[in-house]
């Protein structure tokens, strides 16, 4: 019975501030992916953190478009 009230608070969390909290954090990893290849160079690990920024920042807008509905074209 704890594990599904914590994962109903999870969920309502994540429901609550995940679009703010992805967008910042997608945000964060994206500009830390493109200051590590301005200054380290073409390195593997900068492009898969600037990869996964992106695709936290894209999920942020998603959760963000469902939850109002504004997922039109």
């Amino acid at each position: 019975m704890a594990t599904a009230a914590i994962i109903a608070v999870a969920a309502l969390l994540i429901w609550g501030f995940g679009s703010i909290i992805a967008r910042l954090a997608g945000a964060i990893a994206v500009f830390e992916g493109l200051l590590r290849i301005g200054f380290t160079g073409s390195a593997p690990a900068a492009y898969a953190i600037l990869a996964a920024g992106l695709a936290i920042w894209m999920t942020g807008h998603w959760i963000w478009a469902f939850k109002h509905k504004a997922w039109r074209t």
